[in-house]
């Protein structure tokens, strides 16, 4: 092994430590637009499930005047049936949206663990490079 002059060393280290810091950036640039998307889904899910909110009480008005004049059903019964089935629409678009941003979630806290794994690898603190151990 040839020993290296500290002028030659110093100025591969910086474009070194430069180069992994270029390329974390791009990986948390390309993960951040991948699921981007998904965080969108996510909140249009989570409206949805305010917007329905807000068309309950018609829903329960019209439920009670088409129970007394159409299918002959008490009125509270109409009323009960139809508020059940716009709680459970509500319910299951708001879960909707909330598994779309658990995903989110895990995949983003697995791009810092990369991130942290190469830092950590860079600054000699023991922990291995992240990156060459891809999922």
């Amino acid at each position: 092994m040839t020993a290296r002059p500290l002028s030659a060393i110093v100025p591969e280290t910086w474009n070194r430590a430069k180069q992994v810091t270029q390329e974390t950036a791009a990986l948390v640039k390309t993960q951040t637009k991948k699921h981007g998307a998904a965080v969108g889904a996510g909140t249009g899910l989570i409206v949805a499930a305010l917007a329905t909110i807000v068309v309950i009480p018609p829903l329960l008005l019209t439920a009670l005047v088409l129970g007394l004049v159409a299918m002959g059903l008490w009125p509270w019964a109409a009323c009960l049936i139809v508020a059940g089935a716009a709680i459970l629409l509500c319910l299951g678009l708001a879960l909707a949206g909330m598994v779309v941003f658990k995903r989110v979630g895990k995949a983003t806290s697995a791009t810092v663990e990369q991130v942290k794994g190469t830092i950590n690898a860079f600054s000699g603190t023991g922990a291995t490079d992240q990156d060459s151990h891809e999922p």
